[in-house]
């Protein structure tokens, strides 16, 4: 490593996302990752600070981030094809505002490039916000006891996972009521119906 490199790269949260991103969708070669690597341990030995998303156009020009990014979604969306096994014709009724609000998230879906995280919608069940899904391929009696078992934990964040698992996500405050961490129980299947899984819970 000459002088022109940093031994050591840090670097913000959200520019660590960004590049395990690059990582994991595009790479294809020990040869790209190392040439990635290092153009951050150039800009860290340059900057001599933790990097931020300020150093990304350095790190990823804008044209090669372009193609990047496009390419990133093409390989996205090829594996969504390989992956349509299924299709589902539903209509959904309710307030104007509630039915915009659940078009934006599946709009997020729809258009998400490549992204993995939780995506959801802010929804109060004790006012007005209330919706039905009618077609012949939903069933909303499949979803009944994990509806309930979501909304029994009456929790902070319900969030539903693969497999039609149910997790509740609670946030823990600090004596100043400073956000400390993020506890996680999983509530759904019953533990009883999880094959000798151990009950899920833990904090991050």
């Amino acid at each position: 490593m000459d002088n022109k490199q940093s031994a050591v790269i840090a670097c913000d949260v959200t520019l660590f996302i960004r590049l395990l991103e690059i990582a994991r969708e595009e790479l294809k070669s020990d040869e790209q990752l190392h040439d990635l690597v290092e153009r951050c341990s150039e800009q860290a030995a340059a900057k001599g600070d933790f990097l931020t998303m300020d150093d990304y156009e350095t790190i990823m020009p804008p044209a090669e981030d372009k193609a990047l990014g496009a390419s990133i979604k093409i390989n996205a969306a090829n594996r969504l094809r390989a992956r349509a096994e299924a299709s589902a014709k539903i209509t959904i009724e309710g307030s104007q505002e509630c039915v915009d609000r659940v078009l934006a998230l599946l709009g997020v879906l729809h258009n998400n490039g490549g992204h993995s995280g939780t995506f959801g919608i802010d929804w109060d069940g004790d006012g007005a916000d209330s919706i039905r899904v009618k077609g012949k391929d939903f069933n909303p009696k499949k979803y009944r006891d994990l509806t309930n078992a979501l909304s029994d934990y009456g929790r902070h964040f319900e969030i539903v996972s693969e497999g039609g698992t149910g997790y509740v996500h609670n946030p823990i405050y600090d004596e100043d009521e400073n956000y400390a961490r993020m506890k996680s129980t999983k509530v759904y299947p019953p533990e009883d119906q999880r094959d000798n899984e151990p009950a899920m819970e833990h904090e991050e």
